[in-house]
């Protein structure tokens, strides 16, 4: 597709149907009917009302006039006489009075939407096929898939780790093998396994790329050290937690804001938490010792690292009132008495 300031802009003319699109946070790809009022040539932009978005309180409610660049405003897509849903096809819904585009799904009418993990169940009268306004003419979103960076990123069979916020910003990662590559950086996956498997349709999603990251490497750190920030392979996802005490047999006790207390792993279920970070896999920063409560420190060389510590150390013993607070933050707060 054309860079921005390549595009070929559209002329329209007064009292001409087309669509206006937003880059306002929750509205961004959804598209709104209005009708052009007259063109601002020098600026570049339309003066438009809108069919279905209204103005004023609500004893003076009337449609909303504004000003929009001629970056978000498109013809209206052609009409199709009958709608054929095929799986995995984008397709534009009728939703809160303007079209967003969605994926849809094997049963009829059921139309997801990737970049949010919502699922709705629309009427034939409120979807239509979905196309691309690119370069003056209307374009198959199927012609233009390849060379996405879903595709060039995560090829076929390849193996993934899926996001699912569990509430309270919580996050654990599934891991999944790449389907499908389906338009817009779209992924249909298939999850290895979940913790309330379905079946063969509740083990498969369409998630957007920025739900997936690679299946991260083994760090060339070694084995977890107590305070070590790591994840956790807990309910089939990986949770990230924080190393409170090492145990014979090699299993370690871990905290995490995903359970209440402390829950015990054997060394196969836990891994160095990395984060994805542009393209490439990052360890977090360690916390210093002088973060720990005094009675800790009195127990140790003071010039000790924490790496160094003998694996008997028992923080919940040693002392009671220590409690996690946030083992995503790596922050000093995390620890506090």
């Amino acid at each position: 597709m054309a860079r921005e300031e390549e595009r070929v802009f559209t002329n329209f003319s007064p009292s001409d149907a087309v669509e206006v699109s937003t880059d306002d946070d929750g509205f961004r790809g959804a598209w709104y009917e209005a009708k052009v009022l007259r063109p601002l040539r020098r600026a570049g932009s339309y003066a438009v009302v809108y069919d279905h978005l209204l103005a004023g309180g609500d004893e003076n409610l009337r449609p909303l006039h504004e000003i929009v660049h001629a970056s978000h405003v498109r013809p209206r897509p052609p009409l199709h006489s009958a709608l054929l849903l095929v799986p995995h096809r984008p397709v534009d819904a009728w939703y809160n009075d303007g079209w967003w585009v969605g994926v849809g799904k094997k049963r009829r009418y059921n139309v997801c939407f990737p970049i949010s993990r919502e699922e709705m169940v629309f009427e034939e009268a409120h979807l239509r096929v979905h196309l691309e306004w690119v370069d003056n003419q209307w374009i198959d979103p199927e012609l233009i898939t390849s060379g996405s960076v879903a595709a060039e990123a995560y090829p076929l069979g390849f193996q993934v780790e899926v996001s699912h916020d569990s509430g309270a910003s919580l996050c654990a990662w599934f891991v999944a093998a790449v389907e499908k590559h389906i338009w817009n950086n779209n992924l249909l996956v298939k999850y290895q396994k979940l913790a309330a498997d379905g079946g063969e349709d509740r083990r498969r999603e369409i998630v957007h790329l920025q739900h997936v990251r690679p299946h991260p490497p083994a760090p060339s750190s070694g084995e977890p050290g107590l305070l070590e920030e790591v994840e956790v392979l807990h309910e089939c996802g990986w949770c990230a937690g924080v190393v409170s005490k090492i145990l014979p047999g090699v299993k370690y006790s871990v905290k995490s804001e995903h359970w209440d207390g402390e829950l015990e792993f054997h060394q196969d279920d836990v891994r160095l938490r990395q984060e994805w970070t542009n393209g490439r896999w990052v360890l977090p920063a360690k916390m210093p010792l002088l973060f720990l409560p005094s009675p800790l420190i009195h127990c140790y060389v003071y010039s000790q690292s924490l790496d160094q510590m003998a694996p008997s150390i028992d923080l919940q013993h040693s002392h009671p009132a220590l409690k996690l607070l946030n083992p995503i933050q790596r922050d000093p707060a995390w620890y506090s008495v």
